[in-house]
């Protein structure tokens, strides 16, 4: 894996790692992740994730799901993206994304919001306060083709 490290460097506190290729990128990125959410579960017994839901993360959950160690059974994982307004039934629902991971990990809980709640504004204090319940272990956020980082 090393060998397509193209090169590394920091930015303020941020470690930044540039690989040869995205597949890449996304396995070295999921590895991380695991040992992570490995090191969380040792420490609380619990590990709590946030998972952006744009297609730049199916290389990632498609390695992270096969890390071993991870006892998705007391994870939390939270959905990061929807659009308001409309159904988990609905094709551009972000809430399909739980078939690239939640159907196969089935963690202890997870969270989605909830675009076509009545009242977003009160949808989005549900969701704050369930974010703030306790601390995040780590998040993995898209970034968009046309260069927006997350949805939200």
């Amino acid at each position: 894996m090393q060998k397509s490290l193209l090169r590394s460097f920091q930015v303020d506190k941020a470690c930044v790692y540039v690989y040869q290729s995205k597949r890449d990128t996304s396995k070295a990125a999921a590895l991380e992740a695991a040992s992570i959410l490995r090191s969380a579960l040792a420490k609380r017994g619990s590990a709590r994730i946030i998972v952006g839901t744009a297609d730049s993360q199916d290389d990632l959950i498609r390695v992270l799901v096969q890390a071993p160690g991870l006892d998705w059974s007391r994870m939390e994982v939270f959905h990061m993206d929807e659009h308001v307004g409309i159904s988990a039934e609905h094709p551009a629902s972000f809430r399909r994304w739980r078939k690239t991971l939640l159907d196969i990990v089935h963690p202890d809980k997870a969270h989605y919001m909830q675009g076509d709640a009545p009242d977003s504004s009160q949808e989005c204090e549900r969701y704050a306060a369930l974010l703030h319940s306790a601390p995040i272990d780590i998040c993995f956020i898209g970034f968009g083709e046309n260069e927006h980082i997350a949805f939200n």
